[in-house]
């Protein structure tokens, strides 16, 4: 295979096998062209949050299919993520986001850290955003 981003590398394993499951969490699964489709979507709607090339994402999210498919959408606009344990206790992750200073937080309540845009755990971003490839990026980290 050869180099790329990670957000690349997904679009071209969909590309060639589209039906090919990418991920298996517990009694769910995702093929490498949902992942591709949903990532593509999420990080269309993380930029319409504010999220630009070059800005962190804090992930507070439990493994699993929506935690990657976030992880995939912050990395194809550059952005790189910062996960944290979604069991961390609010006042810790407070404080880590306060240092962070992330362009979003992905796994609290919009309005849980003020004016920081927020989307909660389970967020479906607009149907009417698109959710072909996305220009190459690659983050900093």
């Amino acid at each position: 295979m050869p180099k790329m981003s990670y957000g690349r590398a997904m679009s071209w394993l969909a590309e060639r096998d589209p039906d090919a499951v990418a991920i298996v969490f517990e009694d769910a699964s995702a093929t490498r062209m949902q992942i591709e489709l949903r990532s593509n979507r999420l990080a269309r709607a993380y930029a319409a949050l504010g999220v630009a090339e070059g800005d962190l994402v804090t992930i507070a999210l439990p493994n699993g299919i929506e935690f990657f498919a976030a992880c995939l959408a912050t990395w194809k606009l550059g952005a790189t993520p910062q996960p944290v344990s979604a069991r961390l206790p609010e006042i810790e992750r407070r404080v880590i986001v306060d240092l962070a200073d992330p362009a979003l937080v992905v796994g609290s309540a919009p309005g849980e850290y003020g004016a920081r845009p927020s989307v909660a755990a389970g967020f479906t971003p607009d149907s009417a955003l698109s959710d072909q490839q996305l220009a190459d990026r690659v983050p900093e980290s």
